[in-house]
């Protein structure tokens, strides 16, 4: 089973966007940013892949969090993860996001609830 991590603090930066996660990862298990997002559609919430010596691990950003990610696809601000022993960039963060959104937008394979979230928060629909 994979280990969640969620996403507790933000840290806003002009040129980036830095997440605190709880429980917090150590760069020495992970073995790459996985560059892949998924939708957890019961949970309200998007998923980062981390691939870690001992599995997948999530980085799970809940719907309170979505606001701020939608500032910082808008801003094209990077988004890091900080570690044990500094920051790590969550690669291809964006493009993968906006990908999910894009399919999700007036899609009922996600759920009506999903659906109606993301048309609010992302694309400012009622």
């Amino acid at each position: 089973m994979a280990i969640k991590h969620v996403c507790s603090k933000w840290n806003h930066a002009e040129d980036k966007l830095v997440i605190h996660l709880e429980p917090s990862l150590e760069k020495n298990q992970i073995v790459r940013m996985a560059g892949q997002m998924l939708v957890d559609s019961e949970k309200l919430a998007f998923v980062y892949l981390v691939d870690c010596k001992d599995g997948y691990h999530y980085v799970v950003f809940n719907r309170n969090q979505w606001p701020t990610l939608k500032e910082s696809l808008e801003d094209k601000r990077p988004v890091y993860i900080l570690t044990d022993e500094g920051e790590l960039e969550l690669v291809q963060f964006h493009s993968e996001l906006a990908y999910l959104l894009s399919n999700i937008q007036d899609n009922p394979n996600y759920g009506e609830k999903m659906n109606e979230e993301v048309r609010r928060i992302f694309f400012n629909k009622d």
